[in-house]
């Protein structure tokens, strides 16, 4: 199965090392690992603010019901962030003593999702980041791969072999997609409502694309 890219935009200065992606459905959110910042666009790829970030590294910043949402991490505890969309801290949640690897955050309406690389798993928690499953997935993924949701899917990026597979809402795998022919790599993953979007490290570009 294979993935087609729509449109390639090279994203604007001083945007060099994006290596994460959300949306609102009205703006981008891009972290840029190079300068510990997040910047928010519109989706024609116009910068509209900036805000210094600590440590970008990891899940980037997920809007949900006008606050954002992150995974970070302190002299090895973990905890998930609500925030202002001004980056204001309102609630910090502790999360399982696990060393997550630059896990992703990903939301399906009612849950949270979080990547465990190291237990090839994939941690469920409710909106107050209690632990309510542990999914073990068949599909391997490693430290900066992705996952998202489509509202009824999961997609979830190998950057080592890139793959990009296709989860019901158990985590079976039910498609792969090779993205080796459109792109290097999978740093971000948004998915909004008609296309898919992702960042790319390496090359600083921006891709809408589908996947068929």
């Amino acid at each position: 199965m294979a993935i087609t890219i729509i449109n390639t935009i090279s994203l604007p200065n001083p945007i060099s090392g994006p290596n994460s992606l959300c949306s609102d459905g009205n703006y981008f959110y891009v972290t840029d690992a190079s300068n510990n910042k997040v910047f928010k666009l519109t989706l024609d790829d116009n910068i509209i603010s900036t805000v210094n970030a600590y440590n970008t590294y990891g899940t980037g910043f997920l809007p949900i019901d006008k606050y954002l949402y992150r995974v970070a991490e302190a002299h090895n505890n973990f905890f998930a962030i609500q925030m202002t969309l001004n980056h204001d801290v309102i609630k910090v949640y502790n999360l399982p003593a696990l060393s997550f690897s630059a896990p992703t955050l990903c939301f399906d309406g009612a849950r949270f999702y979080i990547t465990f690389p190291a237990g090839n798993s994939v941690l469920v928690f409710d909106t107050s980041f209690r632990l309510i499953d542990w999914l073990n997935i068949s599909e391997s993924f490693s430290y900066g791969d992705v996952l998202t949701y489509d509202g009824k899917f999961f997609y979830l990026s190998n950057n080592t072999y890139q793959l990009l597979t296709k989860f019901d809402n158990f985590f079976n795998a039910i498609a792969i997609y090779d993205f080796s022919t459109a792109f290097i790599g999978i740093n971000g993953l948004v998915w909004n409502g008609v296309n898919f979007y992702s960042v790319e490290y390496y090359t600083g570009n921006l891709y809408k694309f589908s996947c068929f």
